[in-house]
């Protein structure tokens, strides 16, 4: 995929989407058809190897693990980093 085509809304939309379905997979067999899902997905999408093994590999542990804990400290530097990764330059 050309790395214009990795930005458009339709993009953001999907990867969305499968977080979503991710997330709400609850049986063993709909996290690994998500997983599947993902892996499927996510080949060739970033035209690195490495970089689409790790996407692949995080979705696959965040659809088998429900909850991470970190230190408080931590989570609070993940809050802020989240938050700032939203914010639109006008």
């Amino acid at each position: 995929m050309p790395p214009s085509d990795r930005h458009t809304p339709w993009a953001v939309v999907w990867l969305f989407a499968l977080g979503w379905a991710v997330a709400r997979a609850d049986t063993v067999p709909r996290r690994l058809l998500m997983t599947a899902v993902a892996a499927a997905s996510v080949v060739g999408f970033f035209g690195q190897p490495g970089r689409d093994a790790l996407v692949i590999g995080g979705v696959a542990l965040l659809a088998r693990v429900a909850t991470v804990r970190v230190p408080r400290v931590a989570g609070r530097i993940a809050g802020v980093l989240a938050s700032s990764s939203l914010c639109t330059s006008t």
